[in-house]
């Protein structure tokens, strides 16, 4: 529904930088990036007015490199922004209720030039997966067979190329190896919080 040349992304338990948007615009036309994101910083909410109160100066931005894309995820959700154009092209699969942000990131970044902006541009108030609270996200099995899924989709996709697709075996055995540690960290928070 968005009509804008740009999508960005926040959920209501997040929060952004206070001028994300134009610095993480500037960065991409500057890049010529048709996507970038960062790492969210974890906070308690009562702290985002601390956090917000120095503005963001510019962004340092490295490149994020295609085959980086296979085998891990810079960035979280709230702090990415994407060309329209692109997000059509790619839009997430709506079969899919885990993962579905990763797998559309990954599919643009194997095709598009992306940017990875260095220091948060924004914020969760829980943490990615330790969270009790519900959240798909704290469905760990689920959202790991989900990126399995994707990546075994990556197969078939024609535009994907070739040599990216040679790869993907090894990037299923990494996140399998991924998903075998996140499950123990998550088993060992749920057992020190009994």
């Amino acid at each position: 529904a968005a009509k804008g040349e740009f999508i960005a992304f926040l959920d209501s338990d997040d929060a952004w930088a206070s001028n994300k948007l134009d610095w993480q615009l500037a960065a991409m036309r500057k890049c010529d990036a048709v996507i970038s994101g960062s790492a969210c910083k974890q906070i308690e909410e009562s702290q985002l007015e601390h956090f917000r109160a120095e503005p963001l100066h510019q962004y340092q931005v490295t490149r994020y490199l295609p085959l980086k894309a296979l085998f891990y995820n810079a960035y979280s959700t709230p702090s990415v922004m994407l060309k329209r154009s692109v997000a059509l092209q790619n839009p997430f699969n709506e079969h899919g209720r885990y993962s579905e942000d990763v797998d559309c990131w990954r599919r643009i970044l194997l095709q598009h030039k992306g940017i990875i902006i260095n220091g948060p541009n924004a914020y969760m108030f829980k943490h990615a997966f330790l969270s009790d609270q519900g959240s798909l996200s704290s469905y760990t099995i689920k959202m790991s067979a989900a990126q399995l899924a994707s990546l075994g989709r990556l197969l078939k996709n024609a535009s994907i190329s070739p040599k990216f697709k040679v790869l993907i075996p090894f990037a299923m055995v990494w996140a399998a190896l991924k998903a075998v540690r996140r499950e123990v960290i998550v088993w060992r928070h749920r057992r020190g919080t009994r």
